[in-house]
């Protein structure tokens, strides 16, 4: 792993301290969904609060350039009011939210949406021991598990093989095939009473550095 690579964990809203690095960071969300959009020939809203309401914002910095980033929003999956939120109204079949309702009815305590993986453009390409894309969201797998979540549900692109990455490490699927932001996609979940979060051994010393790294750096910003 390159040694300028660091994590970023943003809970907005931001204090005044990092607003500027925040700002930098919507700025590749925004730019990054816009070339998603124009790809399959649609078009992003742009409003911030697609962002700005997620509870996380993990972000995989070089240097002050964001390069990776992935989303948590903390929700109660019991309560009947989340089903009528945004990140339902993109199209999901209702035979899909049924199977969600019934399992996440099996699990108390915190739940999660993680979303929104993200990968610059220019390093998609780059020949790495272990791709962005994977290590960001195995820095997601290691928050949620560390966080003690329940239930946590993602939707994982099928065509590039994260979904094999994903059962791999622990998720399960509750429904494939849905089409999804115009891609077709398989919603999964992870429950660690069911089958534990495995980060895979070839990435394991990476993540854990990473978040290591980021709590000394928390750790000496609380003090200086």
């Amino acid at each position: 792993m390159k040694s300028s690579l660091r994590l970023r964990l943003f809970q907005p809203p931001v204090p005044d301290r990092d607003a500027a690095d925040f700002g930098i960071v919507y700025d590749f969300w925004r730019d990054s969904w816009s070339d998603v959009y124009r790809e399959i020939g649609g078009t992003f809203d742009p409003a911030s609060d697609n962002l700005t309401r997620q509870h996380e914002v993990i972000t995989l910095m070089d240097g002050r350039r964001p390069i990776a980033m992935v989303c948590h929003r903390f929700v109660n999956f019991k309560d009947p009011s989340l089903y009528a939120d945004s990140y339902f109204h993109t199209g999901w079949p209702p035979l899909a939210l049924k199977a969600l309702k019934r399992k996440a009815a099996q699990f108390d305590g915190t739940g999660v949406i993680g979303s929104q993986i993200i990968v610059a453009k220019d390093w998609r390409a780059r020949d790495l021991k272990l791709g962005l894309k994977m290590l960001i969201s195995f820095a997601s797998f290691q928050r949620v598990r560390d966080l003690g979540a329940a239930f946590t549900i993602g939707t994982i692109r099928v065509d590039r093989g994260m979904d094999k990455v994903f059962e791999a490490c622990g998720a399960r699927v509750l429904a494939r095939g849905l089409e999804y932001h115009g891609a077709t996609v398989d919603l999964v979940y992870f429950a660690p009473s069911e089958a534990p979060i495995v980060i895979p051994e070839t990435a394991r010393a990476d993540v854990e550095k990473l978040w290591h790294d980021l709590q000394n750096e928390t750790n000496l910003r609380r003090t200086g």
